[in-house]
């Protein structure tokens, strides 16, 4: 058969249509594998918390997160790296599949112990209270921290804390008192002490966390008039504030049963009783009443500090006594063997006579009086006591006895004598009675106690 034209435009169609089918395929492949990677490697995807961190795989730097890149199969090291992080390294196995791996990285911390003198103050970090200090925070992070610490007492510290490695810090605050310190002694101590009102103690005391400022300090003891000052502190200040309290005067009333009595106190005559003493310091005083007929009466009285005290004395009227005095003083005398006194000289007088010497309860009855002394001849006197009646002696003077007892030796002649007296320049003895003999000290070659009961010192070594 002879081909038509028809047949002509069939074949022509299917050739155009072949061709296009070629093209589109011939396109697709070429655009797949422009599309495709590298023959035999593996597709790789890192990320990490947080980004930006620096990716070294098989220690070459390939970038930073977020990474895609493509590795060989087999096993590869890969570190990831971010400042003020702690590294991470890992190990992954590429065998053809991709690999996508999320990493979280570790902060570095330090250890930081915070601690403050006085001990005990509150912590905050950052605006956050971590408690009081010693305080370690074990895991602090890198970076900056404002740390504020408080006690009471003691003004607020505020300061920044930076943290640059993994290093351990220590932090020591000395806190600086917001208040002031008052040492209070006294004299006499053991006094109390008020500071705006408030009791602190008793002296000598230290008073801490006074408020800067103004303070009223008062220090009280009984017997003592009231010692008040005000005192202006700072923040910071040690002061010392010594208080010698003034004594409140003491008062003594003295009365006597019966009245009219001379009143001495301390020896000194204050009047005839009642009578009122003021103005009278802290101590121990001697009381001592007198009436005439009547026996002398004498005790201590113990005074303090602002204190009245009235001392009733009841007398006694005197009966069986003897009042004697005698020439010279120092006289002793008995009755019935046993000793009843001996007389004294008068105040600022010679010996020559003595005061007035009262003996009491004397046995009634016919009574011989023996007045006694040493280098004197005895005296006595018979004398009748009766009950209720006070006898009273005329002087009994006693007559020196003569007993030589002491030899001065001279470069001419050897005297013995009673020895009389002796001064730097002079030594004098009674060679016979009555007659009183001087020798000056340069002419006395040696000088020899007759009697051992009569110490008198010795001159020895005179030249001629």
């Amino acid at each position: 058969m002879k081909p038509t034209g028809k047949t002509y435009k069939t074949e022509d169609t299917f050739l155009k249509v072949l061709r296009v089918f070629v093209s589109i395929f011939i396109l697709g492949t070429i655009t797949a594998l422009m599309a495709a990677p590298a023959t035999g490697l593996i597709e790789l995807k890192l990320t990490s918390e947080p980004s930006g961190a620096a990716v070294i795989i098989d220690k070459a730097a390939a970038g930073a997160t977020p990474l895609a890149t493509t590795v060989e199969p087999g096993n590869h090291l890969i570190e990831v790296k971010s400042a003020n992080y702690e590294p991470y390294v890992m190990n992954v196995n590429a065998t053809g599949m991709p690999l996508a791996e999320h990493i979280t990285l570790v902060p570095v911390t330090s250890c930081v112990l915070i601690k403050s003198t006085p001990p005990g103050a509150k912590i905050t970090l950052d605006g956050s209270s971590i408690g009081e200090t010693p305080r370690l925070l074990p895991e602090l992070q890198i970076g900056s921290y404002r740390v504020e610490m408080s006690l009471e007492g003691y003004k607020p510290q505020r300061l920044d804390l930076n943290v640059t490695s993994g290093r351990p810090q220590r932090l020591n605050i000395e806190l600086a008192s917001s208040s002031a310190t008052l040492d209070v002694t006294s004299e006499p101590i053991g006094a109390e002490v008020t500071v705006n009102g408030i009791l602190r103690g008793t002296t000598p005391v230290t008073v801490e966390k006074i408020p800067e400022g103004s303070s009223t300090v008062i220090v009280t003891a009984e017997g003592y008039e009231t010692y008040q000052e005000q005192v202006s502190l700072e923040a910071g200040d040690k002061f010392t504030l010594h208080t010698p309290l003034k004594p409140i005067p003491a008062k003594l009333t003295v009365i006597t049963i019966p009245e009219g009595a001379r009143v001495y106190v301390n020896n000194e005559f204050k009047g005839e009783s009642p009578v009122t003493l003021e103005n009278l310091t802290s101590g121990t005083y001697r009381l001592r009443v007198e009436k005439e007929s009547h026996e002398i009466l004498a005790r201590k009285v113990i005074l303090g500090n602002n204190q009245a005290s009235t001392e009733k004395l009841r007398l006694t009227a005197k009966v069986r006594g003897l009042i004697l005095e005698t020439s010279p003083a120092g006289v002793t005398v008995l009755a019935g063997g046993k000793e009843l006194g001996t007389t004294i000289a008068e105040e600022d007088k010679t010996d020559q006579i003595s005061e007035p010497l009262e003996l009491q309860n004397i046995p009634i009855g016919r009574q011989e009086i023996v007045f006694f002394k040493k280098g004197y001849a005895e005296e006595k006197r018979t004398i009748e006591i009766k009950r209720d009646e006070i006898v009273t002696l005329e002087t009994v003077a006693l007559r020196r006895q003569f007993i030589r007892d002491v030899e001065i030796t001279t470069k001419n002649a050897v005297y013995k004598g009673v020895f009389v007296d002796k001064n730097d320049e002079i030594y004098r003895i009674e060679t016979e009675p009555g007659v009183i003999r001087s020798f000056f000290n340069q002419d006395i070659k040696g000088i020899r106690l007759i009697r051992e009961e009569n110490i008198i010192e010795d001159i020895t070594g005179h030249e001629d």
